[in-house]
Protein backbone atom coordinates (compact mmCIF):
# COMPACT_ATOMS: atom_id res chain seq x y z
CA UNK A 1 0.00 0.00 0.00
CA UNK A 2 1.58 3.27 -0.87
CA UNK A 3 2.14 5.39 1.80
CA UNK A 4 0.41 8.19 0.12
CA UNK A 5 -2.65 6.00 0.64
CA UNK A 6 -5.26 7.67 2.29
CA UNK A 7 -5.34 4.15 4.69
CA UNK A 8 -1.51 4.44 5.28
CA UNK A 9 -1.46 8.53 5.87
CA UNK A 10 -4.79 9.25 7.69
CA UNK A 11 -3.23 7.38 10.86
CA UNK A 12 -0.55 9.29 12.86
CA UNK A 13 0.58 8.27 16.59
CA UNK A 14 2.59 11.17 18.03
CA UNK A 15 3.46 12.53 15.18
CA UNK A 16 4.35 9.29 13.50
CA UNK A 17 3.05 7.78 10.36
CA UNK A 18 2.24 4.43 11.86
CA UNK A 19 -0.25 1.75 10.35
CA UNK A 20 -3.41 1.05 11.94
CA UNK A 21 -3.63 -2.33 13.51
CA UNK A 22 -6.99 -2.48 12.05
CA UNK A 23 -5.46 -1.86 8.43
CA UNK A 24 -3.14 -5.17 9.51
CA UNK A 25 -5.86 -7.40 10.16
CA UNK A 26 -8.11 -6.53 7.10
CA UNK A 27 -4.93 -7.33 4.90
CA UNK A 28 -4.31 -10.58 6.47
CA UNK A 29 -7.95 -10.95 6.23
CA UNK A 30 -7.88 -10.06 2.26
CA UNK A 31 -4.72 -12.00 1.80
CA UNK A 32 -6.08 -15.15 3.53
CA UNK A 33 -9.47 -15.33 1.12
CA UNK A 34 -11.76 -14.98 4.23
CA UNK A 35 -14.96 -14.77 3.02
CA UNK A 36 -17.96 -13.32 5.68
CA UNK A 37 -19.04 -14.33 7.53
CA UNK A 38 -16.07 -14.99 9.78
CA UNK A 39 -14.19 -14.62 12.66
CA UNK A 40 -11.07 -13.94 14.80
CA UNK A 41 -10.07 -14.80 18.17
CA UNK A 42 -6.81 -14.05 20.11
CA UNK A 43 -5.87 -10.89 18.25
CA UNK A 44 -2.92 -9.63 19.65
CA UNK A 45 -0.47 -6.75 18.22
CA UNK A 46 2.94 -6.94 19.19
CA UNK A 47 4.33 -3.65 18.17
CA UNK A 48 3.71 -0.70 16.47
CA UNK A 49 4.78 -0.58 12.59
CA UNK A 50 5.77 3.08 11.49
CA UNK A 51 5.84 3.72 8.20
CA UNK A 52 8.68 5.18 5.82
CA UNK A 53 8.50 6.09 2.39
CA UNK A 54 8.08 2.85 0.62
CA UNK A 55 4.42 1.94 2.53
CA UNK A 56 3.10 -0.88 3.63
CA UNK A 57 3.67 -4.63 2.33
CA UNK A 58 1.97 -6.80 5.02
CA UNK A 59 2.24 -10.61 4.60
CA UNK A 60 -0.24 -12.80 6.50
CA UNK A 61 1.65 -16.20 7.09
CA UNK A 62 -0.71 -19.25 8.15
CA UNK A 63 0.32 -21.89 10.65
CA UNK A 64 -1.36 -24.65 13.14
CA UNK A 65 -4.95 -22.60 13.02
CA UNK A 66 -3.19 -19.34 13.96
CA UNK A 67 -2.00 -16.16 11.36
CA UNK A 68 1.34 -14.64 12.19
CA UNK A 69 0.92 -10.80 10.30
CA UNK A 70 4.47 -9.52 8.80
CA UNK A 71 5.79 -6.37 7.97
CA UNK A 72 8.92 -6.29 6.37
CA UNK A 73 9.70 -10.56 7.53
CA UNK A 74 8.95 -9.42 11.27
CA UNK A 75 5.87 -10.83 13.33
CA UNK A 76 3.95 -7.39 14.42
CA UNK A 77 0.48 -9.14 15.24
CA UNK A 78 -0.94 -12.51 15.03
CA UNK A 79 -5.18 -13.89 15.23
CA UNK A 80 -6.43 -17.03 15.06
CA UNK A 81 -9.59 -17.96 12.70
CA UNK A 82 -12.53 -19.23 14.71
CA UNK A 83 -16.00 -20.31 14.24
CA UNK A 84 -18.94 -17.94 13.69
CA UNK A 85 -21.20 -18.25 17.04
CA UNK A 86 -24.74 -18.63 16.43
CA UNK A 87 -27.57 -16.40 17.64
CA UNK A 88 -28.00 -12.86 18.42
CA UNK A 89 -24.67 -10.25 19.24
CA UNK A 90 -25.26 -9.17 22.89
CA UNK A 91 -27.57 -6.90 23.16
CA UNK A 92 -26.56 -2.93 23.44
CA UNK A 93 -27.35 -0.73 25.94
CA UNK A 94 -30.00 1.80 25.62
CA UNK A 95 -29.39 5.46 25.32
CA UNK A 96 -30.80 6.27 28.52
CA UNK A 97 -28.01 4.11 30.35
CA UNK A 98 -25.32 6.11 28.66
CA UNK A 99 -24.49 9.35 30.59
CA UNK A 100 -21.89 11.17 28.57
CA UNK A 101 -21.84 12.38 24.94
CA UNK A 102 -19.57 13.00 22.26
CA UNK A 103 -20.03 15.04 19.08
CA UNK A 104 -16.73 13.17 17.03
CA UNK A 105 -15.29 16.31 16.23
CA UNK A 106 -14.92 16.72 20.24
CA UNK A 107 -14.12 13.08 20.08
CA UNK A 108 -11.22 14.33 17.94
CA UNK A 109 -9.83 16.90 19.41
CA UNK A 110 -9.71 14.78 22.43
CA UNK A 111 -7.47 12.22 20.49
CA UNK A 112 -5.28 14.61 19.18
CA UNK A 113 -4.47 16.15 22.62
CA UNK A 114 -3.59 12.52 23.58
CA UNK A 115 -0.87 11.88 20.63
CA UNK A 116 -3.48 10.56 18.08
CA UNK A 117 -4.86 12.27 14.63
CA UNK A 118 -6.85 10.89 12.46
CA UNK A 119 -7.93 11.75 8.90
CA UNK A 120 -10.70 11.70 6.69
CA UNK A 121 -10.40 7.94 6.06
CA UNK A 122 -10.55 6.83 9.95
CA UNK A 123 -11.96 10.04 11.55
CA UNK A 124 -15.54 8.06 11.43
CA UNK A 125 -17.63 8.33 14.19
CA UNK A 126 -20.10 11.07 14.43
CA UNK A 127 -21.22 10.50 17.35
CA UNK A 128 -20.24 8.46 21.21
CA UNK A 129 -22.56 7.63 23.91
CA UNK A 130 -21.00 5.84 26.74
CA UNK A 131 -20.89 5.14 30.66
CA UNK A 132 -18.68 3.14 32.61
CA UNK A 133 -17.39 -0.14 30.73
CA UNK A 134 -19.45 0.40 27.81
CA UNK A 135 -19.86 2.78 24.74
CA UNK A 136 -21.58 2.66 21.55
CA UNK A 137 -20.58 4.66 18.16
CA UNK A 138 -22.55 6.25 15.19
CA UNK A 139 -20.01 5.61 12.57
CA UNK A 140 -20.25 7.37 9.05
CA UNK A 141 -19.94 5.14 6.32
CA UNK A 142 -17.30 5.66 3.92
CA UNK A 143 -17.80 6.58 0.11
CA UNK A 144 -15.48 3.87 -1.53
CA UNK A 145 -15.08 0.25 -1.00
CA UNK A 146 -11.90 -1.18 -0.11
CA UNK A 147 -10.61 -4.52 -1.74
CA UNK A 148 -11.44 -7.46 1.19
CA UNK A 149 -13.94 -8.51 3.62
CA UNK A 150 -12.95 -6.37 6.36
CA UNK A 151 -12.83 -2.35 6.19
CA UNK A 152 -9.87 -1.27 7.91
CA UNK A 153 -11.35 2.58 8.40
CA UNK A 154 -14.74 1.07 9.98
CA UNK A 155 -12.94 -1.50 12.17
CA UNK A 156 -10.31 1.10 13.51
CA UNK A 157 -13.29 3.88 14.06
CA UNK A 158 -15.07 0.78 16.31
CA UNK A 159 -11.73 0.48 18.42
CA UNK A 160 -11.44 4.53 18.50
CA UNK A 161 -14.72 3.84 20.12
CA UNK A 162 -13.34 2.62 23.26
CA UNK A 163 -11.87 6.15 23.96
CA UNK A 164 -15.34 6.58 25.31
CA UNK A 165 -14.60 4.69 28.33
CA UNK A 166 -11.17 5.65 29.16
CA UNK A 167 -11.12 7.82 32.26
CA UNK A 168 -8.80 11.17 31.87
CA UNK A 169 -7.69 12.79 28.15
CA UNK A 170 -7.41 9.33 26.79
CA UNK A 171 -3.62 9.08 26.83
CA UNK A 172 -2.19 5.43 26.16
CA UNK A 173 -5.36 4.67 24.01
CA UNK A 174 -3.38 2.06 21.63
CA UNK A 175 -5.13 -1.66 21.33
CA UNK A 176 -3.86 -3.98 22.51
CA UNK A 177 -5.67 -7.18 21.63
CA UNK A 178 -9.10 -7.76 20.66
CA UNK A 179 -10.70 -11.54 22.42
CA UNK A 180 -12.94 -11.75 19.72
CA UNK A 181 -14.31 -9.50 16.28
CA UNK A 182 -16.71 -11.57 14.11
CA UNK A 183 -17.55 -10.05 11.07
Amino acid sequence: IPAADPRVADHLVEGRTVAAGALLLAEAVRACSFAAPFALADVVWHRTVEIGAGGLAVQAVERDGRVEIRVDGAAVAEFAKTAVQEGLPPALPTEGALDRLLDGDALYRLLTGAGVGYGPAYARIVRLTSSGASAVADLAAPGEAVPGPLDPRMLDAALQACAGIVVGDGAGLRPASIDRLSV
